[in-house]
């Protein structure tokens, strides 16, 4: 027989996964939103704008929120974000 009490007894902390992020996380999410931030020039003002909702805001802004800020459509949103990625992508490959 087990009873709870021993159970809560039990001290293996480690095998619970953190929800956490670790350190290092928290540093390469900062500077990948910073190389991310530099780039956002190359972008025009529009789709700089989507971007920037979208992957920079504190807000967890989904493309129907992005479209209602903006007075487009969430499928125009999400062309207009596929294309600034692509030209975000170009211009890291040069």
């Amino acid at each position: 027989n087990v009873s709870l009490d021993t159970v809560l007894e039990d001290t293996s902390y480690g095998q619970i996964a953190s929800q956490d992020p670790t350190p290092d996380e928290i540093l390469e999410e900062k500077e990948t939103k910073g190389l991310l931030e530099e780039s956002l020039g190359i972008l025009d003002e529009r789709k700089r704008r989507i971007i920037t909702l979208y992957y920079l805001s504190p807000e967890d802004l989904n493309l129907k929120d992005i479209g209602g800020i903006m007075h487009l459509q969430p499928g125009r949103v999400s062309q207009l974000k596929n294309r600034a990625l692509e030209e975000l992508r170009e211009s890291f490959s040069i």
